[in-house]
């Protein structure tokens, strides 16, 4: 079953309401019934946004929006990018001018000036 979205307006509405219920010496739990809202989503609601009013919950739902978008670019941006691996028989270290012209011009394959290479022997 699906929830009900609320509108940040509708969200401070019905805080306040809740709040107006508890003055009338309701229990919370009597005014979250008596206001129609979940009592976990009451809860979660003042955790969040306790104390904005409807236009500040906006800002805080734009906000986390913008966040979860950014976090999973950031993710994309993380991942390991394919590395090219040259596979060489007798190692000893090297320049990256004595590595072949392709892989001295590969932009998958970051190169330090000295690298630990193989030579093949051909």
């Amino acid at each position: 079953m699906a929830g009900r979205f609320f509108a940040a307006s509708e969200v401070a509405k019905l805080l306040k309401r809740v709040a107006i219920e508890r003055s009338r010496g309701l229990t919370l739990t009597q005014a979250v019934k008596a206001v129609g809202v979940p009592y976990g989503t009451y809860h979660r609601w003042v955790r969040r946004f306790g104390g904005l009013d409807g236009r500040q919950i906006k800002i805080v739902r734009d906000l986390s929006r913008e966040n979860a978008r950014l976090r999973r670019a950031l993710e994309e941006l993380d991942q390991p990018a394919p590395v090219t691996i040259f596979h060489m028989p007798a190692g000893r270290m090297e320049t990256v001018a004595d590595l072949p012209p392709a892989a001295r011009t590969s932009r998958e394959t970051p190169l330090s000036p000295l690298v630990s290479v193989r030579r093949t022997h051909h």
